[in-house]
C-alpha cells in the first residue's frame, strides 16, 4: 500500500513466508513541512516481525531533520538531525532490547 498526500507519504509493506516461518510488517512514512522559513524533514522505517523460534522484534527508528542545504541555496542535498532508535527483542532475542539517541548528518548527491 502507499499513500501520497501533498508533503506526506506512507508505505506499508506485509511479508509472509509460509515455508520459512517468517512474518513481518514493515512501514515507511515521511512528511515535510515549515517552521520558521526552514524546511523540517520528519521519516522513520518501522519493523514488526518474527522467525522459527525467535521472539517477535519491534524496530522504530523515527528521523527528524533540518534542511541545512536550503539555508545554502542548494535545497534537498544536505540534512542535519536527530533519531531515537528503540529496539526490543533485538534480533529475535528475549530480553535483549535497545534504546538509543543518534546525531545523523544525510547527504544526497
Amino acid at each position: 500500500m502507499y499513500l501520497a498526500i501533498s508533503n506526506f507519504c506512507y508505505d506499508v509493506y506485509i511479508q509472509m513466508k509460509i515455508a520459512d516461518d517468517f512474518k513481518s510488517i514493515r512501514d515507511i512514512y515521511f512528511y515535510s513541512f515549515f517552521k520558521c522559513r526552514r524546511e523540517f524533514l520528519v521519516q522513520t522505517a518501522d519493523f514488526a516481525g518474527s522467525s522459527g523460534d525467535s521472539k517477535h522484534n519491534i524496530l522504530f527508528s523515527p528521523q527528524i531533520l533540518l534542511d541545512v542545504g536550503n539555508i545554502f541555496g542548494k535545497a534537498g542535498n544536505l540534512y542535519c538531525g536527530a533519531e531515537y532508535i528503540y529496539w526490543q527483542n533485538k534480533f529475535g532475542i528475549d530480553g535483549v532490547d535497545e534504546e538509543v539517541w543518534q546525531f545523523i548528518v544525510k547527504y544526497s548527491f
